[in-house]
């Protein structure tokens, strides 16, 4: 059998894409999510018991607000659903002025069995569950957001991804004011308009996520080899005075 001479260059050429699609894979896992830190001091009033921990906030009603949402995985081009409960009333909270007294807003699980979400390090709801902790940054007196791991079996309550919340956009008028807690990919679709200016370009406070266009690169990047890929970006709530993150 007679070989045409651009057959092995093809190959190589398909074996050269196929390499550098898992290179660039897994290098914009680590890029983009890294492996996340629980080492952040708990926020004052959280028990680092668990079980005490879960007591406490025991009487913390559930708002109407449940969203299940999948999330990039941190296995390569996979996805975790997500189960994220608000709790309380998200829409008193004031970003320039948080709570004096902490509390939970929401509840999440990561209903995958193995693996972890991407972004936050969800860990499946079979070993620990998560909660959006808010309280007031004593250094600024405006409102912060903390990521608290509750193990399900033994271990300590940890925190991590803390970070003040921001006025992202305004309540329309008119638009009454909701308890809510999402993931801000699933609300909103582009940069926060009260506090871009205060951003790198390409860059967003609810995400700090690569501009769109190289998002868009990744995804096409996965589509050539027919599997999706999803960035998963940061929370959002329902805030005093519109969306903030």
């Amino acid at each position: 059998m007679i070989r045409s001479p651009a057959t092995p260059l093809a190959v190589a050429k398909w074996i050269t894409i196929a390499s550098a699609v898992v290179t660039l894979g897994c290098a914009t896992k680590a890029l983009i999510y890294p492996e996340p830190e629980w080492n952040t001091l708990l926020p004052p009033g959280v028990s680092s018991n668990p079980k005490q921990f879960l007591a406490d906030i025991a009487a913390v009603p559930k708002a109407d607000s449940v969203h299940e949402r999948a999330r990039s995985g941190n296995c390569l081009f996979c996805t975790v659903n997500v189960r994220i409960q608000t709790l309380g009333e998200t829409w008193r909270i004031k970003p320039d002025t948080g709570p004096a007294t902490g509390l939970p807003i929401a509840r999440i699980d990561n209903l995958d069995r193995r693996h972890q979400e991407a972004r936050f390090g969800f860990r499946p709801s079979t070993e620990a569950v998560y909660f959006f902790w808010v309280d007031r940054n004593p250094r600024s007196m405006r409102a912060r957001l903390t990521v608290l791991q509750v193990p399900i079996s033994g271990g300590v309550v940890t925190a991590g991804h803390q970070k003040d919340l921001h006025l992202c956009h305004h309540r329309p008028a008119n638009q009454k004011p909701t308890s809510d807690v999402d993931f801000y990919e699933y609300r909103y679709d582009g940069p926060c308009t009260e506090v871009a200016t205060t951003l790198s370009p390409g860059m967003t406070e609810a995400s700090l996520l690569p501009s769109t266009t190289v998002a868009a690169l990744f995804a096409r990047v996965a589509a050539i080899i027919g599997r999706g890929m999803m960035f998963a970006e940061g929370g959002w709530i329902d805030c005093n005075s519109g969306c903030c993150t």
